[in-house]
Order: structure tokens, then C-alpha cells, then sequence
């Protein structure tokens, strides 16, 4: 069988996105994910620079750390019994806490706009995006400016502009306060020796900066973008893949377990912890379509994609393909044991899509996803919630994976953990 989306997804020339992400210029720009060429090349060479193993560390202090908070604020209001919880307002306001924190180095609680605020916004545009994307006459900017879904969208992209432009200024105050000192990499490396950890770290919004001020290809628009770009994919992404998971895991009690104290060597070890997150990004990859616009003929075996064509590889129907999957309808996290592995093509599993343009965080997102799933595990038993109005929730595909209905999980306190 040719396996199309390895040759794509492989390739050294066919690396621009499809036409369709244009859709999400008035909010993106041509930031990381949807830039090309050369201007993409050096974008990732500066994120490059933000993504080694103390930002991995930093990553996983700063996701223990909001974890911890969460806990006692759930247990707070369980009050030693069992409390229900909407999902998507805990994950997304923790994810935001995370990568605002982590890789801005900025606090969310000084954003003069709240987290609440932003995801809804984020929400919003997703639904606005997917409207225009079934409707082609929405694609020209003049005419969709003219209705009142691009009316709603110029204000929705205001409130994401703000949040993020309140990230940049605060980062730039600090620095200025600090007299630029922990924009340089050998002063920042100086610190990281001697353990001095507190906002010093060279965060992803401190390369954008640092290369700004050395001229390295990028100005103010440019770091605005990106941070717009890490800000959405670093905790969309996220928020969908953790809510998933506790949503299985709660429907699944039996496999519910974890065991000693949660350090990062521990959460690296964290096995099963990690088969079971790999089992929910099969069946709910946070990103279940990647579009390709094809500049160069590709060959396969029986057939010919053309230049010029857009390609679509759906990431959620080969993750759930019977073809590559026993079962595929089953949570089933032993299918990722490597005696379970043997034979499998390594791209019929692309939640982080693959290939030069894969998912330059996702080292970061595995660490996030096991430090939160792992602490809630440590101090409460999952189950499902019977809530009025949630019966036949289903996924639906937008620029993130999304239940068409709120998702609702009974948290019980374990005792003495």
C-alpha cells in the first residue's frame, strides 16, 4: 500500500502549507506554522534556540507547579467528596498558565486580558475559520470583511492581538528592567549553573527578542506573530489532548493508577503513563488534518500527486485506519508496547505530523501532558459524569479537535496519597 503522507510529509521541497491556512492569516500573520521558504527557515532556526533540555525542565516545573494549584483547588471544593467538573474551562485556562509562564515568561494573572477571555476568543475564531472554510466565496478578504462573520472576526482577533501584544510589553519591561542581561545566552547559561531558575530562563519569547535586537530576520511584527503562534498551538493543542485524556481515562477506570513522587526523572519513566497518552492522541490527534500545497510532482508507487495541487493527509481517519490498527476503535495503550509495535509504519501514528515541518514542542507537550495527567492520578479517581444535555457527544474537526458538546468528569479525592 503507498503511504502517500511519508513522502509528503518527508519531504525536503513539498513543506508549504495548503492555501487554506490563509484562512487564519488575520490571527496567525505568517508566523511558524504558516509561513514558507526562507522566511520559515529562519523562524525555526530562532525557536530552535529556546527548545533544549533546561526549557524542557523549565517546561516541567512550571506544569507541576500550576498542577499542584489545581489540585488543591479541586479538592477545595470537593471537600473531601466527590465534585463534578467541566473539562475544557480547567484545561485551557492551565494550558494558557503553562505556556504563558514556561515559554513567554510572563504571568497570565498580569495580562490585562483574562485566560477566560482568550480562549473563548480562540474558540470563537475556530468556529468562525471553519464557517469560511466550507464556504469559497468567504476566502477573497473584501467580501468576508463585508459580512457580519468578518465583523465578529476583526473584533475576536483584537482580544487575541491584545493578550499576546500584554505578553510581548511585559517581557520587554523585564528586560529593560534587568538591563538586557538575560537576553544573553552566556549570563542565562551562568544562572542555569549556579540554579537560579526564577524568570531567567531563555524563554521562547527571549530568543524572539534577543534576535530582534541582533537584526537576525525578524522585527516587532514578526515577534508578534510568533508569540501569537506559540501562545495558540502551545495550549489548544494541549487543552484538547488533556481533556481527551482524562475524558478515557475516567471511562476506563481499571487503567487508572500511578505510584511515587512526581519529579521530572520519574515523569521521563512514567511508561504506561505515556502508552495512554499515545493512545488518546491516536484516537484524538489535536490537529486531525494537515494541508500541504504540492510545488513539486510526487511519484508514488501506482499513482502521481501533481504540482500544483493541494493535498490533504487526515491524520484522524489513518490514526483509526483498520488497516494499520487492530481494533481501532478501542483505547487500548498496550497497542504501543514494542512487541505490539513491530511492523507498524511509522506514519500511521503523526499526531506531531512528521518530517521538517513537524511539531517543534512536542518533547514539551508529552513532559506537560504526563506532569498534569500524572498529578491528577496521584489525588483522584476518574469517572464519568451523567450530565443532562452531553448524551451523544461527538468530535468534530476544526483547526483543533473539538467535542460538539461540553465534556463533564466526577472527580473523587483519594485520601492520604
Amino acid at each position: 500500500m503507498d503511504f502517500g503522507d511519508l513522502v509528503v510529509l518527508s519531504s525536503t521541497s513539498n513543506i508549504d502549507k495548503s492555501p487554506e491556512y490563509r484562512l487564519s492569516h488575520p490571527w496567525l500573520n505568517t508566523g511558524l506554522i504558516t509561513s514558507t521558504g526562507k522566511k520559515w527557515q529562519q523562524r525555526r532556526k530562532i525557536a530552535n534556540t529556546a527548545f533544549h533540555y533546561n526549557a524542557l525542565a523549565e517546561f516541567f516545573h512550571n506544569s507541576a507547579v500550576k498542577t499542584d494549584n489545581l489540585v488543591q483547588g479541586l479538592r477545595g471544593e470537593a471537600d473531601s467528596g466527590e465534585i463534578i467538573k467541566e473539562l475544557h474551562p480547567i484545561t485551557s485556562s492551565l494550558a494558557i498558565e503553562i505556556i504563558c509562564e514556561a515559554a513567554m515568561g510572563t504571568l497570565v494573572k498580569d495580562n490585562n486580558i483574562s485566560s477566560n477571555k482568550y480562549y473563548k476568543a480562540v474558540h470563537d475564531f475556530e468556529k468562525i475559520f471553519t464557517h469560511r472554510l466550507a464556504r469559497l466565496w468567504l476566502y477573497n478578504n473584501w467580501i468576508f470583511s463585508m459580512t457580519s462573520k468578518g465583523q465578529e472576526s476583526s473584533n475576536i482577533v483584537k482580544i487575541l492581538h491584545g493578550f499576546t501584544a500584554s505578553i510581548i510589553e511585559q517581557r520587554k519591561e523585564y528586560h529593560n528592567e534587568t538591563e538586557g542581561k538575560y537576553l544573553n545566552t552566556e549570563s542565562t547559561q551562568e544562572d542555569e549553573k549556579a540554579g537560579n531558575y526564577q524568570r531567567k530562563k531563555l524563554a521562547i519569547l527571549d530568543s524572539l527578542i534577543a534576535a530582534s535586537k541582533k537584526n537576525q530576520a525578524i522585527d516587532d511584527d514578526g515577534i508578534q506573530e510568533e508569540v501569537d503562534t506559540f501562545v495558540f498551538a502551545g495550549h489548544d493543542t494541549v487543552s484538547t489532548a488533556l481533556l481527551c485524556a482524562i475524558k478515557l481515562l475516567a471511562e476506563h477506570e481499571e487503567i487508572q493508577k500511578t505510584d511515587g513522587e512526581i519529579t521530572m526523572a520519574a515523569v521521563q519513566q512514567f511508561c504506561y503513563l505515556e502508552r495512554c497518552i499515545k493512545e488518546t492522541l491516536r484516537l484524538c490527534p489535536s490537529v486531525p488534518v494537515i494541508g500541504r500545497q504540492i510545488t513539486e510532482d510526487v511519484q508514488l508507487k501506482n499513482y502521481l500527486i501533481p504540482a500544483g495541487i493541494t493535498l490533504n493527509i487526515h491524520v484522524f481517519n489513518t490514526h483509526r485506519d483498520p488497516n494499520y490498527w487492530v481494533n481501532p476503535e478501542v483505547f487500548d495503550p498496550d497497542r504501543f508496547l514494542l512487541e505490539n509495535s513491530i511492523g507498524r509504519h511509522s506514519h500511521a501514528y503523526i499526531p506531531f505530523s512528521a518530517g521538517l515541518r513537524n511539531c517543534i514542542g512536542q518533547k514539551f507537550a508529552m513532559i506537560e501532558l504526563k506532569t498534569v495527567i500524572a498529578g491528577l492520578l496521584h489525588n483522584f479517581h476518574f469517572e464519568p459524569a451523567d450530565v443532562e444535555g452531553t448524551d451523544d457527544n461527538q468530535l468534530i474537526q476544526e483547526i483543533v479537535l473539538k467535542w460538539t458538546k461540553p465534556v463533564y468528569v466526577k472527580f473523587i479525592p483519594i485520601l492520604n496519597p
